[in-house]
């Protein structure tokens, strides 16, 4: 209720404050201002072409899980990162096909010829060629181009051959660049958003989390990081998730109080003359030492109950009806939870002004 108080005050004006840089701090989602992506979007992928392919895909798919990519823009962006891998393979089946189908001279294995060569593109024996050559296209490329420039200068290479092969690997070279510009330029103009964690610092239990969420709005108005259009229309969205709650608690709380507890639940410290389930305040025996968040509370009666349907104090069948009772209260907790985190998250937070 206090929370509620300040809130309501803080949202009666706009405030707007300058913060030192060092101060500021970032939550939620930062949408950049343009479809302009951080600059850091390859940073960690690897150089080569297929590992980087590779890398992009599974960059995607974590940042639609976590929401700095939009689930459509993901969809968009895979076809053509398959397109960019299609023909990349293609090139690379090229390249390969060239490196074997030159009439290479018994020099170019070192004196590992393979046996009784029958011309150009004779089977396996011919990946010979590629022996020690790099998997990535464009150093693959570079390979060969070497190769063929040591091969002509010791004679196992004709020097006409030679010239054909260097223009076509000139050729290749622009495409794997052309390839890696493609696949650069998609990820670099992917929409992402910058992601920040706008529930740190926050606490783990449901009510306190609430309550941490309101000042966080109501700081959020004062210093400019929240509109305060956001801010009222977020507030009794929250509250929503505290009355459900509340709800939620009152319902556990009369499940315990109105099971039939016999002796032995209360260890010696049965309520005096119980008249039978829901018996005023001495019910509350039920629930000493209980703790006093949601979902660890339900967990606790879970526990409870078990224990008490080992050892006698409750009866089976109403264990058993409780149980299912308490995990769909789980459920449903859960589900509060899930609701604040995500309220959380998807307001319009923005970094402090400087």
């Amino acid at each position: 209720m206090k929370a509620s108080k300040v809130f309501s005050v803080v949202l009666g004006v706009t405030i707007v404050a300058a913060a030192a840089p060092a101060q500021a701090q970032l939550f939620g989602i930062l949408r950049p201002p343009s479809a302009t992506p951080p600059s850091d979007v390859w940073r960690g992928a690897p150089e080569d072409l297929q590992p980087r392919i590779d890398w992009l895909l599974q960059k995607i798919s974590r940042s639609v899980s976590d929401g700095s990519l939009e689930l459509q823009d993901a969809r968009r962006a895979q076809p053509q990162i398959e397109d960019i891998r299609s023909d990349a393979f293609a090139l690379r089946q090229r390249l390969d096909n060239l490196g074997r189908e030159l009439n290479w001279r018994p020099n170019t294995y070192g004196g590992n010829r393979p046996p009784e060569p029958r011309g150009p593109g004779y089977g396996s024996n011919w990946d010979y060629v590629w022996r020690g050559a790099p998997e990535d296209l464009q150093p693959r490329i570079d390979w060969l181009l070497q190769k063929i420039s040591r091969s002509v200068a010791d004679g196992s290479l004709d020097i006409q051959d030679a010239r054909r092969a260097q223009a076509q690997l000139e050729g290749m070279r622009f495409s794997a660049g052309t390839l890696r510009q493609r696949l650069d330029n998609l990820g670099k103009n992917l929409r992402w958003r910058l992601v920040f964690d706008v529930w740190r610092g926050a606490p783990e239990e449901l009510q306190p989390r609430i309550d941490w969420l309101l000042q966080e709005i109501s700081r959020g108005v004062s210093d400019g990081r929240l509109e305060l259009q956001d801010a009222r229309r977020a507030q009794p969205q929250v509250e929503d998730i505290r009355s459900d709650a509340f709800a939620l608690r009152q319902r556990l709380d009369n499940l315990g109080r109105e099971l039939n507890w016999r002796p032995n639940t209360y260890g010696g410290n049965r309520p005096p003359e119980p008249r039978g389930p829901g018996y005023g305040s001495n019910w509350d025996y039920v629930w000493r030492g209980a703790p006093e968040d949601l979902q660890p509370r339900i967990d606790w009666l879970l526990q409870k109950v078990s224990r008490a349907a080992a050892d006698g104090s409750l009866d089976i069948q109403a264990a058993r009806r409780a149980q299912t009772q308490l995990e769909g209260m789980r459920f449903s907790a859960s589900t509060l939870r899930q609701r604040l985190d995500n309220l959380g998250k998807n307001l319009r937070w923005r970094p402090a002004p400087r």
